[in-house]
């Protein structure tokens, strides 16, 4: 029984079974639900690892340098989450650098008469750009609105994975189109 007249800490009334704690059968069901909520979380994450794996699975775009201007004739290639350039030296060698598109600042062509030069610039290595020459110049204008509709996509937080491939490709060159200034 509380008085009005007695001090607040006075007034307390200790509930023994609170200062106890949980019992063992409550702590087995503690332990349930919180080994539950962790299988929980490892579903999600393997769900999401499945799902990063398919994304970059999916070619978006490939494009090869001329054969006889470059002899080992090197490749881009642009999935959903990266550019990949592999620059071919000899027979069975070369070098592969790749690119996320959210680290993408731009994508620069240098056009001649005949083939153009495309360059990658990232925001970490804006010294060393990730270039590929003699590529047709629709080629390289195709790779360029790929590229760059992918960033704009990304910079306005729209996950292109859940569409399909054909219909991503083609809205995105739309947006870079829409975006970014006119190629050549």
């Amino acid at each position: 029984m509380t008085s009005p007249y007695l001090p607040f800490w006075k007034n307390r009334h200790i509930d023994a079974n609170a200062l106890r704690g949980p019992t063992s059968q409550e702590n087995l069901e503690i332990d349930r639900e919180i080994e539950k909520e962790h299988i929980k979380d490892q579903k999600k994450h393997a769900e999401l690892l499945d799902e990063a794996a398919d994304k970059s699975k999916t070619v978006l775009y490939r494009a090869k340098a001329v054969f006889p201007f470059d002899f080992f004739p090197s490749e881009l290639i642009i999935d959903m989450t990266k550019a990949t350039i592999i620059d071919r030296r000899f027979f069975l060698s070369g070098n592969v650098k790749s690119v996320y598109h959210r680290d993408i600042i731009d994508v620069e062509i240098e056009t001649g008469p005949f083939f153009s030069t495309l360059m990658i610039i990232d925001q970490y290595f804006t010294d060393e750009k990730l270039h590929i020459h003699y590529l047709k110049k629709k080629e390289a204008v195709k790779a360029r609105e790929t590229i760059m509709g992918l960033v704009s996509a990304i910079k306005i937080n729209v996950d292109v994975g859940i569409v399909d491939s054909e219909e991503v490709l083609n809205k995105i060159r739309k947006l870079s189109r829409a975006q970014h200034t006119p190629s050549i």
